[in-house]
C-alpha cells in the first residue's frame, strides 16, 4: 500500500513542465521540490528494506506535495534559465531514481508467490473503480476494493495531459482570460465631474487602464485675474457675481500590483488635466483665476476591488501645478 501510494508521488513529482514568475522565490520552490523528492526516496528505501514506516509519514509527505502544487498554482512570472535546468535535474534524477528501486524490486520478486497471487485474483476478481485525479487530467488511480487497498498507478501519462508555465500545474488549473472592466466614475472638489474608466488585461491579472472625468465645462477666457481682484497688466476686476469651473482630466496608466485571486488591483498612471475657475466681469467677459487654475500633467492612483462581475474603484488624481487634488469613485462590471 505505502510503496504505491509512493508511486503515485513518483508521477506527481516528475510530470513535466516550465515556469512563469515575478514575485515568486523559484529558489526557494525548488529547494522544497528538491527535500520533497528526497524524502520519497527515503522513504521507498525503508519500505523496500522491509523498516516499518508509519501512515502519518506517508501523508504527511502527500500534503507537503499537495502545498507546493498550491504554491505553484498561484505563482507568478518566469524562471531563469538556471532555474530551468535545476528543476529538470532533480525531477530526472528523481525519475531515475525510482525506476532503479522498481527494477531491483521486480528481480527480487519470488516467482512461486507471485504465481499465487495470479491464481487468488483468477478465483476472487478484483472490481476497480476509476478516480480522475483533479490536477493531472491524464493520471488515472485504480483503486481495487479488495480487504487490501492497492493503489495501481499507470507508467505512463497520457497523450492529453497538457504543459502549462508553472511546474505540476496543468492548463486546465490556470486562467487567463481577457477581461474588461468598464466603470462609471464622480469625483468631486469645489463641483461634480463625472465620467468613465475603462480597465483591460488578463486574470488574474490586470494590465492598464484609461480614465476620463469632466464637469462638462470648457468655457474660454478673455483674460485673467488673480485671486484677491487684481488683473494681470494692471485694472480691478470687476465682477457681476457668476462663477464657473473648467475641468477635464485624462490619464492613463498600469496595474503596479494585483493579489493572486485578481480581487484587488493598484494602479498607477499620469495623464494631462485643466482645472481652471472664472469669474465673469460686469461686462459679460470671463476672466481666468490665474492662481486658482492650471493646466499641465496629473498624477491618478487607483485601487479595484472586484466581487464576482462589480467592481469598485476609489481614484485620487493630483495636479501638482496648482497642488489640486480629486477624489473620486467608480462603478465597474466585468466583462
Amino acid at each position: 500500500m505505502k510503496r504505491a501510494v509512493l508511486s503515485l508521488i513518483a508521477l506527481l513529482l516528475i510530470s513535466p513542465a516550465y515556469v512563469m514568475a515575478q514575485n515568486t522565490d523559484w529558489d526557494k520552490v525548488l529547494d522544497r521540490y528538491e527535500d520533497i523528492c528526497g524524502q520519497c526516496i527515503t522513504l521507498r528505501d525503508r519500505i523496500v528494506s522491509g523498516e516499518p514506516v508509519s501512515d502519518r509519514a506517508v501523508t504527511s509527505l502527500l500534503q507537503e506535495l499537495s502545498q507546493l502544487r498550491s504554491t505553484l498554482q498561484n505563482a507568478s512570472g518566469s524562471m531563469t534559465d538556471e532555474q530551468k535546468k535545476r528543476f529538470a535535474a532533480i525531477r530526472d534524477s528523481y525519475s531515475r531514481t525510482t525506476s532503479s528501486q522498481e527494477s531491483t524490486a521486480e528481480t527480487d520478486t519470488n516467482p512461486a508467490k507471485t504465481t499465487t497471487v495470479k491464481s487468488q485474483e483468477h478465483q476472487q476478481p478484483i472490481i476497480q473503480k476509476t478516480v480522475q485525479s483533479p490536477d493531472l487530467s491524464g493520471l488515472e488511480i485504480t483503486t481495487p476494493t479488495t480487504s487490501e487497498q492497492q493503489i495501481i498507478v499507470p507508467s505512463k501519462i497520457g497523450t492529453d495531459h497538457k504543459i502549462t508555465n508553472n511546474p505540476l500545474v496543468t492548463e486546465s488549473t490556470v486562467s487567463h482570460d481577457f477581461e474588461l472592466e468598464a466603470y462609471i466614475t464622480a469625483g468631486y472638489n469645489r463641483n461634480l465631474v463625472f465620467g468613465g474608466m475603462i480597465a483591460v488585461g488578463r486574470k488574474p491579472f490586470r494590465s492598464g487602464f484609461i480614465s476620463i472625468l469632466t464637469n462638462g465645462s470648457l468655457k474660454s477666457s478673455d483674460y485673467s485675474c488673480l485671486s484677491n481682484g487684481n488683473i494681470q497688466g494692471g485694472g480691478v476686476f470687476w465682477g457681476e457675481g457668476s462663477v464657473t469651473d473648467n475641468e477635464l482630466f485624462i490619464t492613463g496608466g498600469l496595474s503596479v500590483w494585483s493579489n493572486r485571486s485578481g480581487i484587488v488591483s493598484v494602479y498607477l498612471g499620469t495623464g494631462y488635466g485643466i482645472n481652471e475657475h472664472l469669474w465673469r466681469d460686469i461686462s459679460g467677459k470671463w476672466a481666468v483665476v490665474s492662481d486658482l487654475s492650471g493646466r499641465g500633467i496629473v498624477i491618478q492612483a487607483a485601487a479595484a476591488f472586484r466581487f464576482n462581475h462589480v467592481a469598485l474603484s476609489p481614484s485620487l488624481i493630483y495636479m501638482p501645478s496648482t497642488n489640486y487634488l480629486l477624489p473620486s469613485i467608480g462603478l465597474g462590471y466585468s466583462f
